[in-house]
Parts: C-alpha cells; sequence; structure tokens
C-alpha cells in the first residue's frame, strides 16, 4: 500500500470531510472535492519533507497549520 493509496484511512477521512465542506458551501464549487483533498495531501508531504530537510529545526505541526491554512484560503475556503 503506497502513500497515495486512497483507500488509507487518512485519506478517506480527508475526502469525507472535504465533501461536508462542499456540501455547506465551504468550499467553491469550481473544484472537486478529490482535487482539494489531493492538494492538501501533497502540500501536508511537502512540509513534511521539508521539515526532514531541515532536519527538524521548526515546529512542523505549527508549520503544518499554517501551510495548510494558507492552501484552502486560497483555494477559497471560508474560514471561520
Amino acid at each position: 500500500m503506497g502513500s497515495q493509496d486512497k483507500s488509507r484511512y487518512f485519506h478517506k477521512t480527508l475526502l469525507g470531510e472535504v465533501r461536508e465542506g462542499l456540501e455547506k458551501g465551504d468550499f467553491p464549487a469550481s473544484r472537486t472535492a478529490e482535487e482539494i483533498t489531493d492538494s492538501i495531501l501533497r502540500h501536508s508531504r511537502g512540509t513534511i519533507y521539508d521539515w526532514c530537510l531541515h532536519e527538524g529545526s521548526y515546529d512542523v505541526i505549527e508549520q503544518g497549520i499554517q501551510d495548510v491554512t494558507n492552501l484552502l484560503s486560497a483555494c477559497g475556503l471560508k474560514l471561520r
């Protein structure tokens, strides 16, 4: 099972949350739930990779939250 396996728990859970957000109007309907989920996962992997390159020199959780918040804002998420 690879890290991009769409049957993995994290992918399925995130996809469900994104679908719910689309149904509630939190995301613009111009992107599918799958596209938004893939973008979030790609950014998350990038953050973890960068943290490894920097030998853990920063708080990966704080940076991850900031990165995903910026991504969601750029995707048009209505942040509360």
